[in-house]
């Protein structure tokens, strides 16, 4: 990069930065951001059973202390995808307990519910006459808690229908991902959240290269402060594998902050991306749920600031996470004798002393003599006025446990010994005796070993290790490539343990195999004068291979279960395209698509054909506004061309036109509408109240689609009434008198877009083009 472009990016960085002194608190967002909590983990450890709840609660303190606006989590709120009943009853009351109040709420709701929340959900629960909320909370899922089993619900979708969260992020579909922002706006300053909760990194992956990843941008108007685009989303941002991560580049450079959940290692200060333009900050977890490196670092949270198109990010570290150390020792670096393991043992063990002592002067340097109070529940005591930070009667302060692993190297003839035996000795030290030890050999450029005691080493040592990384339906090929099942489909079977193991689906297996049998015994009834064994058998076995073809071309990206799971399952393995495909991608993503000023969400890597932004074209919509009927158009998709076979087309009644209702107290949400004559995906947003606490309510569902000709009839009738009331000195439309506004027909979409008339006045604004 070249002197004068690097000189370019690092202004265009500077100037994103918000400064103190240049906000003001009326036009300033104050989110509090978290990822990865993993309520639950390790719940029923008597030493670390708590530790995630302790952690939430202090998340949720520093919340009110701040006085933020709103609480961002970026998913993993829960470590299991079904939380125990303890989980969600701490969580429950954790929420309630720190969420709920009397303080008021100054964000301004501009969205439509039904493009952000799931069915059934009407507003934004600080809207909720039924509920006193002080500080809302938005969240997506994560790869632990994402949505599963019958009717595809997860745990948020429990504490949003409870009117603790506001769960968002979801897509209906994962091969085709539309994503719409919540619009939130405080004073001047406008915020587009997008959301994109987990899916499956390969199939993910595989959905951006097709450019089936699109982001519903709202749309900047002169007049308005612009909108501050802000993306969360959990997926690996470490590459994995060739398709097991998403690359930064994947995401649209209107962009202007990605929160990155799902990576622990807590990377919170903002990194600026100068090819796409956008900073990422990648906040962690807020408690260690493996002994690795990343996981050591200190774990903090975030307060971001949002002022018009600036921002800012403060960090706090979290004071009530465990303290955790690790170190690498070589024996062969130390002198040590190995025909004298009882020497190698003392010396591993002083080591984890000294290790031990380490952790807790850190602690102490850290948090000093501030007396903390212990959150919901401590190690032993449920008393919620203990304090872990406390000084005993000797005035000695009580430290907790910490996590400590010692990696030790032992090539050179060392011999290893059991670890949990090993670990025994500081059950009163440590938080994590079992595991304290690892073990390991480095890789040498001699790959063959010809002594088998050397192999029986590796192979006890590394045991763990690959169990941790292997991937069930990998075993359970593994499994099955030794076998010969004469019934059971082996790729089926192979997803239904998965789903079993992961997804805690107890009767995933049972309704395969029983799914498996009765389509055999289906089949071989309709098979006459089979009489010998042989041929029975010789027929099953075609049968089932037939199934295994039937259901690899069905699920070409792992199977999901029909019957007890939905299109969301993003955990089933994910199948590539073939060569050819593959090959095509990575010549067409070596040039990276054209960006603009003012352009929609484009992806950076060039696809065989446009997707459409919605299934269809938009049909035209009605607005109805003070006893006004008043009719927008929407243009053609994007994508959508005179040539018919590239796909465009005028499917106008296949989308149903969402209207807007207002309420006793003026309240109108924002409808998002598409702005297709500008070739791009652009949100409208209709200006709206949303402000306040018990105020708003949810708009009216949208009535079935009506073909081209009802339309038509629909808007001569509409028409017919309109001059009959005006002749009569009447003036009220047909929705004034609880009616239905009409809808243009198909006939009609060719005209351009024309203007509307705001729902909270006579205002008339126009959509882009005309």
């Amino acid at each position: 990069m070249d002197t004068d472009s690097q000189e370019y990016h690092s202004s265009q960085e500077a100037s994103s930065q918000l400064i103190d002194g240049e906000e003001s608190e009326q036009d300033t967002f104050k989110i509090l951001v978290a990822t990865d909590n993993h309520l639950g983990y390790l719940e029923k450890d008597p030493v670390r059973g708590d530790d995630s709840f302790n952690a939430f609660e202090e998340i949720l303190q520093q919340a009110v202390k701040s006085e933020v606006d709103m609480i961002l989590l970026g998913g993993d709120l829960f470590h299991e995808n079904k939380p125990s009943r303890k989980a969600m009853h701490v969580t429950s009351k954790l929420l309630k307990k720190y969420c709920m109040g009397d303080k008021p709420v100054s964000l301004e709701y501009l969205s439509e519910p039904s493009d952000n929340f799931s069915e059934g959900i009407e507003t934004v629960n600080y809207m909720d006459a039924n509920l006193n909320v002080s500080i809302p909370v938005f969240s997506i899922h994560g790869n632990h808690d994402d949505p599963s089993g019958e009717g595809n619900l997860c745990a948020l979708d429990l504490l949003a229908m409870n009117g603790l969260v506001n769960y968002f992020g979801r897509s209906p579909a994962i091969d085709n991902v539309i994503v719409k922002p919540i619009l939130l706006q405080k004073g001047v300053s406008r915020l587009a959240l997008f959301g994109i909760g987990n899916i499956r990194d390969e199939r993910l992956h595989q959905t951006f290269l097709r450019r089936n990843v699109k982001l519903m941008r709202p749309l900047d108007e002169d007049s308005e402060e612009s909108w501050y685009n802000l993306l969360v989303l959990h997926q690996n941002r470490v590459m994995h594998g060739p398709k097991n991560y998403i690359p930064e580049n994947f995401l649209d450079d209107f962009i202007h902050l990605v929160i990155w959940g799902h990576e622990h290692e807590c990377l919170i200060d903002p990194v600026y991306n100068p090819q796409q333009h956008f900073h990422v900050s990648q906040p962690g977890s807020s408690v260690a749920t493996s002994l690795c490196e990343g996981e050591s670092r200190t774990k903090h949270v975030a307060i971001l600031k949002i002022c018009k198109n600036k921002f800012s990010i403060e960090k706090i570290r979290l004071t009530s996470v465990r303290p955790f150390i690790m170190s690498d020792i070589t024996l062969a670096d130390h002198g040590l004798d190995p025909t004298k393991p009882n020497k190698v043992s003392s010396f591993i063990s002083k080591r984890i002393r000294e290790l031990v002592q380490e952790a807790k002067d850190d602690w102490v340097a850290k948090n000093g003599r501030t007396s903390r109070k212990r959150r919901m529940y401590s190690e032993g005591d449920d008393s919620e006025d203990e304090e872990a930070a406390s000084e005993s009667n000797n005035g000695e302060i009580v430290v907790p446990k910490p996590l400590v692993r010692l990696r030790v190297e032992y090539s050179g003839g060392f011999e290893i010994f059991n670890p949990q035996r090993f670990g025994s000795e500081f059950i009163e030290l440590v938080a994590n005796p079992r595991d304290i030890v690892q073990f390991y050999r480095k890789k040498t450029g001699n790959a063959t070993k010809t002594a088998p005691t050397a192999k029986a080493e590796m192979d006890a040592v590394d045991k763990i290790e690959k169990l941790d990384t292997a991937r069930v339906e990998n075993l359970v090929q593994k499994y099955l490539a030794a076998q010969h099942l004469s019934i059971l489909p082996e790729n089926e079977l192979e997803d239904a343990v998965r789903i079993y193991v992961e997804k805690d689906e107890k009767d995933a297996v049972k309704d395969f195999v029983a799914a498996s049998l009765g389509r055999m015994q289906k089949a071989m009834q309709t098979r006459q004068n089979i009489e010998i064994e042989e041929a029975l058998l010789k027929e099953i076995n075609k049968e089932k291979e037939q199934q295994a073809i039937i259901y690899a071309r069905e699920n070409p990206n792992g199977g999901s279960l029909n019957h007890k799971r939905s299109t969301q399952n993003d955990d089933t393995s994910m199948d590539v395209d073939d060569e050819e495909e593959e090959s095509d991608h990575k010549e067409k993503a070596k040039s990276p698509a054209p960006k603009g000023k003012g352009r929609a969400a484009k992806s950076t890597l060039a696809a065989p054909k446009a997707a459409p932004a919605r299934a269809a074209a938009s049909a035209s919509r009605s607005r109805v506004a003070k006893g006004k009927k008043v009719l927008a158009d929407d243009s053609q998709e994007e994508g959508a061309t005179s040539d018919k076979g590239h796909g465009g087309g005028d499917d106008d009644d296949d989308y149903e036109a969402p209207k807007i209702k207002t309420s006793g107290s003026s309240t109108t949400h924002v409808i998002l509408d598409i702005d297709e004559d500008s070739g791009d995906d652009f949100l409208t947003p209709k200006r709206g109240v949303g402000k306040g606490k018990g105020k708003g309510r949810a708009t009216s569902p949208v009535k079935p689609k009506a073909t081209p000709a009802k339309q038509t009839a629909a808007a001569k009738k509409a028409a017919a009434t309109a001059s009959s009331g005006g002749a009569s000195g009447g003036g009220t439309s047909s929705t004034a008198r609880g009616r239905t506004p009409a809808r243009v027909g198909a006939s009609q979409t060719s005209q351009g877009p024309s203007s509307f008339v705001s729902a909270i006045g006579s205002r008339k604004k126009k959509l882009p083009g005309t």
